[in-house]
């Protein structure tokens, strides 16, 4: 017969643990084991683990493993005898795998890099809570959040919990008593503001249809795109403009005798030109798959939009120099010259690998021909190990360097980083810190604030896109690596997206939080062309002036027949709040954008640009105008419609028929609603009045807690929720 599994008994003021073959050592900051035992053992801290600003953080530090190792929260009632995340009401993360068990079920795995020998390493395992939802980190580098997000009763019954299979082993507890190796000042490299850019008031007639993999580019203050793949699989061939002072769409009818056909996975820049003894801005689109005679087929052909003129080109080609045609390529544009890698050939069946440079510096109207290059390692470079054929992925371009991230072959996903120097024709993987984005393809990468790559989104094995946001500091440290870092935010699912950096973007009196909404009336006060590599800010003092990545289109899941579900027709800017330069974009911050005066769009120029300094007098104007707009203190209401949750924030002075037409709006929803919210206990309590609210408010300052639970019942015409 099994021996049955002894009960948790309490060895220690600070842990608690089953009995076990194990001999084991405690303190309130270590873990000794000798010996070793194929049966779990599972360990509980019995304190409360408030820490910092965080709901809950702790890290543990393996100095000594021969074994496994898993560490997660957990509830007293959690089951000795099998590892953390097994069981209901836990997590766990198993070290070995990378892998995050949950209740059970295995969400994800791969999160930390494979040890060779785990048990000689010494690093360092962090788990917490923020905003209900998990969150592990290693060596410093947050791994990401995972549902399910847990409720504030269950949030109090959480324990530190780590299971060691094996051993011995030797361990550290830290629940704060020290620094932590993940530093808490983390929340301030996150996802600061994410807002949707709609139509401005009398402007919403004409809105371009969802789609995905378009061809986008920002030039100026216009968004600018074509083509790509709608809700039902069908391929567009119009051409958009998003005017960003103005808040309105065009769906522009160009003029040339050569129009691009109905494409989608082709590329975009904008980049300037001489034509005619003057400088001119265009857009330029390669490549794209379409169909001909009912069977897929790729481009091999260029095309030139004058953005200003409207009118299409194509640069009349040297045949000889043509390289094969294709779609989901990368492509980047430094100079005057367009650099093309990879992207998927259906004739040839192939995922091509070759390098191509179109150096385009002016336009003749007479004509004159282009020549594509192929750009192949130099010979004295004793090269042996070139980028794999592949599509979907990215490539920009920093510093004289062409850097291309992840995509996908035939077979696999990848999530390698290789780098070109356009110089000495040589390519290299650069040395990066263990912690590296999963396996992806159809993304998007940016070069923000000079020296930072942006990673957006991406698909992969799973039906559900990537909700990660992903820093890769293209500046070595002092070690000379390449330093990938994971937000501390998470965003909405997105795949097959256009993105293109924007600077500009302005919101009054925005209040920026981790998990921030979609906002209904931001501002924008410039926007500059994304194909200036360096990215510089126009001329004016920086600290008015903030940088984000603007996103158009896109899927959030992968149906049959890998169909793309859920397809956008959103804009989207997002704004990074990131270490070292960017910071003084925007004073730091200091927990709301800086103000910008008003102006109507229709007297708004497409490049404004502030006053380098202000008098001491209209300072103190502004400052006496904008304490007059303050209405007290913000909160965030987390509204619960069914599975539809949503954040609105409202002044906590504010009056419940207020925040009641507010929800309303919110949920595009005209009929009456009863709002209940949850008091300590759990329990749901009416808000009948605004002396309700008062009392739900003043619960969760006493709480410590600037989010309040929000249930929200709809009523129909007979009064039926």
């Amino acid at each position: 017969m099994a021996e049955s599994t002894p009960p948790i008994i309490e060895a220690d003021p600070v842990w608690r643990y089953a009995r076990s073959s194990h001999q084991v050592s405690t303190t309130t900051t270590s873990i000794a084991v000798s010996g070793a035992s194929p049966s779990p053992l599972t360990l509980q801290s019995i304190f409360d683990l408030e820490a910092s600003n965080l709901d809950k953080y702790f890290e543990f530090t393996i100095e000594e493993l021969q074994g496994s190792i898993c560490v997660g929260l957990a509830t007293k009632n959690h089951p000795t005898g099998i590892r953390v995340g097994h069981s209901s009401a836990s997590w766990g993360l198993h070290c070995d795998r990378g892998a995050v068990f949950i209740d059970g079920y295995e969400i994800s795995s791969g999160l930390i890099p494979a040890q060779s020998n785990p048990h000689r390493l010494a690093y360092t395992i962090g788990c917490g809570v923020s905003n209900y939802q998990v969150f592990w980190t290693f060596e410093g580098n947050f791994l990401g959040f995972f549902a399910p997000s847990v409720s504030e009763s269950l949030l109090k019954a959480l324990y530190a919990t780590i299971t060691i299979v094996g051993g011995p082993a030797k361990i550290k507890f830290n629940a704060g008593s020290s620094p932590f190796v993940f530093p808490l000042g983390t929340k301030k490299r996150q996802l600061s503001l994410m807002l949707k850019i709609g139509p401005s008031r009398g402007n919403e007639g004409v809105e371009p249809k969802e789609r995905y993999s378009p061809a986008m580019a920002v030039c100026d203050h216009l968004l600018i795109a074509h083509g790509g793949r709608g809700r039902f699989s069908q391929l567009m061939s119009d051409l958009c403009y998003f005017d960003l002072i103005q808040r309105k769409w065009e769906i522009v009818d160009a003029e040339g005798g050569d129009k691009p056909p109905k494409l989608y996975g082709h590329s975009a820049v904008s980049l300037t030109l001489s034509r005619k003894n003057s400088t001119r801005r265009f857009f330029l689109m390669y490549g794209g798959r379409m169909l001909s005679l009912g069977r897929w087929k790729e481009s091999y052909s260029p095309w030139l939009l004058d953005i200003e003129t409207r009118v299409w080109a194509r640069p009349w080609l040297d045949t000889a120099t043509m390289p094969p045609a294709r779609y989901a390529h990368g492509a980047c544009v430094f100079g005057s010259t367009m650099y093309v890698f990879g992207g998927y050939n259906s004739e040839m069946k192939t995922c091509l690998s070759d390098l191509q440079a179109l150096s385009i510096a002016r336009i003749d109207d007479a004509g004159q021909k282009h020549v594509f290059k192929e750009l192949t390692p130099h010979s004295s470079s004793n090269v042996t190990k070139l980028p794999c054929g592949r599509y979907g992925h990215s490539m920009v371009a920093y510093n004289g360097k062409l850097y291309v991230f992840g995509g996908r072959t035939k077979e696999t996903f990848l999530n390698d980083l290789w780098e070109y120097d356009t110089e000495g024709a040589v390519w290299k993987q650069p040395a990066t810190n263990q912690i590296t984005p999963a396996a992806r393809y159809r993304h998007s990468a940016n070069i923000l604030d000079e020296h930072y790559m942006i990673v957006i989104g991406g698909s992969s094995k799973d039906p559900t896109a990537h909700t990660d946001v992903w820093v890769l500091h293209l500046r070595p440290d002092a070690s000379g690596l390449l330093i990938w870092e994971r937000l501390f935010t998470q965003i909405e699912p997105i795949y097959g997206h256009g993105a293109a950096v924007s600077w500009g973007l302005e919101e009054k009196n925005y209040k920026f939080r981790t998990f921030a909404r979609w906002s209904s009336n931001p501002k924008l006060v410039h926007s500059s062309s994304s194909d200036a590599l360096a990215n510089r800010s126009p001329s004016g003092p920086r600290s008015k002036w903030s940088v984000g990545i603007l996103l158009f289109g896109g899927a959030a899941e992968t149906g049959l027949n890998s169909h793309p579900r859920k397809i956008s027709n959103s804009v989207a800017w997002m704004l990074l709040n990131l270490p070292g330069s960017n910071q003084s974009l925007s004073s730091s911050f200091n927990g709301e954008l800086p103000l910008v005066a008003d102006q109507p769009p229709e007297q708004a120029s497409a490049a404004p640009v502030p006053q380098a300094s202000q008098s001491p007098s209209s300072s103190r104007k502004n400052s006496a105008r904008d304490a007059a707009n303050e209405d007290g203190p913000e909160l965030v209401f987390k509204c619960f419609n069914g599975n539809d949750i949503r954040m609105v924030t409202a002044p906590a002075s504010i009056k419940l028929s207020k925040l009641v037409r507010k929800i309303q709006k919110e949920y595009d929803e005209q009929g009456p609603i009863t709002l209940k919210y949850s008091d300590q206990d759990g329990d749901l309590v009416s808000l009948s009045k605004t002396s309700d609210l008062r009392t739900a408010v003043k619960l969760h300052e006493l709480l410590k807690m600037t989010t309040i639970k929000l249930h929200i019942f709809l009523f129909d015409s007979r009064g039926s929720t």
